[in-house]
C-alpha cells in the first residue's frame, strides 16, 4: 500500500522485531544512500539464520508530498501497521502532560483501521515537536498498559534540537494510555511527554513527575 506523508521521512523496519519507525532524512542525497542500503540488506540472512543481529532495513522514502511505499519483508511473522488500510480517522483529546521549558509535542492526526482506539487496532500517529531543552532526544510512542503482564509495542525516532514532524505507527496490543515522550538518548531518562486518546484510553492526570524517575 501507499501511505501519504509530508516532509522528508524514511521508514525503517527492524526485521527481527517487526517494529517500524520513521527517521528524518534531510537531503535527497541521504535518501539515495538509504535506498541503496536495501540492495545490500537483501543479501543479509533471514531471521533465524543470522549469526549476528540483523540491521534495520530501509524500506522506502518520501520527499515533500511524495507517497511512501512501505515494503514489508517476508521475514515478518505478523502483519504490521504498514500493510493495513488506514482509512479511519480517530478523534482524540490531549491528556496529562509534562514538558520541559521550551519543549512541545503535538498530535495533529491519528489514522487507523478503526475509527476509535481498540485492542488489536493498527494506527499511525501524525504530529509535530519542538525540542529546545536538550541537544538531541528519542521521541517514543508507546502505551502505559492497564492490563497485568501486558506489553506495549513502542515505536520511536531520534530527533535533534529544533522543530520537526513525525508519523509513528501504533499497534494496540493491550488496553492503556497512549503517550509520546522525549527520552534522553544517553541516559534513557524521560523528560517531556504528552498523553492522548479518548474515553478509557485517555490519561487525564498523572501522579508522578519525570524529574523523579
Amino acid at each position: 500500500m501507499k501511505l501519504p506523508l509530508t516532509g522528508a521521512l524514511v521508514a525503517l523496519v527492524a526485521l527481527q522485531t517487526g517494529v517500524i519507525v520513521y527517521e528524518h532524512a534531510q537531503t535527497k542525497d541521504e535518501i539515495r544512500v538509504l535506498r541503496a542500503e536495501i540492495a545490500r540488506l537483501q543479501g543479509e540472512p533471514k531471521c533465524g539464520e543470522q549469526t549476528r543481529p540483523t540491521p534495520a532495513a530501509e524500506v522506502g522514502a518520501a520527499v515533500g508530498d511524495a507517497d511512501l511505499d512501505l515494503v514489508v519483508g517476508a521475514e515478518l511473522d505478523e502483519d504490521p501497521v504498514s500493510s493495513r488500510d488506514l482509512d479511519g480517522e480517530v478523534e482524540f483529546e490531549r491528556g496529562a502532560n509534562e514538558l520541559a521549558p521550551g519543549d512541545s509535542i503535538t498530535v495533529d492526526r491519528i489514522v487507523g483501521d478503526h475509527s476509535a482506539l481498540k485492542v488489536g487496532g493498527h494506527y499511525v500517529v501524525h504530529g509535530r515537536y519542538r525540542l529546545t531543552s536538550r541537544a538531541r532526544a528519542k521521541l517514543l510512542l508507546s502505551v502505559t498498559t492497564t492490563e497485568p503482564d501486558a506489553a506495549a509495542n513502542p515505536a520511536s525516532v531520534d530527533v535533534e534540537a529544533g522543530e520537526g514532524t513525525f508519523a509513528l505507527p501504533l499497534t494496540l496490543t493491550a488496553a492503556g494510555y497512549p503517550h509520546l515522550t522525549f527520552y534522553e538518548r544517553d541516559t534513557g531518562r524521560p523528560f517531556s511527554g504528552v498523553y492522548f486518546g479518548h474515553d478509557a484510553w485517555l490519561l487525564r492526570t498523572k501522579s508522578w513527575r519525570y524529574a523523579d524517575d
